[in-house]
């Protein structure tokens, strides 16, 4: 699996964001929440892992990254993390209110790292948590920031009891010159094993 090419970044295994395939047809992108924390130094390691595995599961990964990976391996796509300038609050609780005003208030948010040659894709995979029924804020301005007309958009997702909501919608009214499909989305609270199996039968269904 490679890596998405950004721009002004130094090669790293770290964070995703580099490349050595440039004729990748496909990309998949995903932002999730326990890579867009700030300083968790002064954190209780419980606290932090709470904020994105579910305690009532055995999970080792996010369920987000284990369902970016399964795409990049099984579509031989590149593998983009989304991470913002200004991160959201490592405590879970003061983050929900203040991706709500994001929400709310339509904040624009800029990127650590851009995507290189975008136009070569023609199938983007878009992995997002479902909040409140909706995109989170970050997402709104990462479809802002990127021209996807003429290709295809394959959402996927987590969710705590509103599976996509209003989101499949939002991305088509963001993006209306490309093809989105329906997408598939799990619960967030899922066994990694489990997301990891029904991620794979969505993905061998779109062959």
């Amino acid at each position: 699996v490679s890596s998405a090419s950004a721009k002004n970044t130094e090669p790293s295994s770290d964070n995703g964001n580099t490349s050595d395939a440039e004729d990748s047809r496909l990309l998949v992108s995903y932002f999730a929440y326990s890579e867009n924390m700030g300083d968790t130094s002064k954190m209780d390691v419980d606290a932090i892992t709470s904020a994105s595995l579910n305690k009532r599961t055995s999970n080792t990964e996010g369920n987000l990254q284990v369902m970016a990976q399964e795409a990049a391996s099984e579509k031989h796509g590149d593998l983009f993390s989304i991470q913002v300038t200004d991160p959201y609050d490592p405590d879970y609780n003061t983050m929900v209110g203040v991706a709500q005003d994001d929400q709310r208030n339509g904040k624009q948010f800029t990127f650590v790292n851009e995507i290189e040659n975008f136009g070569q894709y023609d199938t983007v995979y878009i992995g997002v948590p479902v909040w409140w029924g909706k995109l989170p804020q970050p997402m709104v301005s990462f479809f802002e920031k990127y021209d996807f007309s003429e290709k295809t958009i394959i959402p996927f997702g987590i969710h705590l009891g509103s599976r996509f909501g209003s989101m499949i919608d939002e991305i088509k009214e963001l993006e209306p010159n490309a093809t989105v499909l329906d997408g598939f989305t799990i619960s967030a609270d899922t066994d990694n094993d489990k997301v990891r199996t029904e991620f794979d039968a969505f993905l061998s269904g779109l062959d």
